[in-house]
């Protein structure tokens, strides 16, 4: 996720008008010819669709998981209504 989060802020600054937006689940999958399915890809993509240019949303979970691992600071978003969710997800930020 560091390296993720790396890539972002480089890119976005050596290519004018790049604006980059990462959204980043953890869970269970269903894999079918390369392509993955389930609940976390769906949050996953609404995240990115939520998340603000150069940003990097993650559910609260991933953002407990990493823990202190990487050296990036989180800053909760709070609670997201995404579309196709029944119930709201935690979010936070990772720079």
């Amino acid at each position: 996720m560091a390296r993720v989060i790396d890539v972002v802020h480089r890119r976005a600054r050596q290519v004018p008008g790049l604006q980059l937006r990462v959204g980043v689940s953890v869970g269970d999958v269903t894999e079918d010819n390369g392509d993955v399915f389930g609940d976390p890809v769906v949050v996953a993509t609404r995240l990115c669709g939520a998340a603000t240019p150069d940003q990097v949303l993650s559910t609260d979970l991933v953002r407990e998981l990493a823990g202190g691992r990487g050296g990036f600071d989180w800053e909760r978003v709070g609670s997201l209504f995404l579309k196709g969710i029944d119930v709201p997800v935690a979010a936070s930020a990772a720079r």
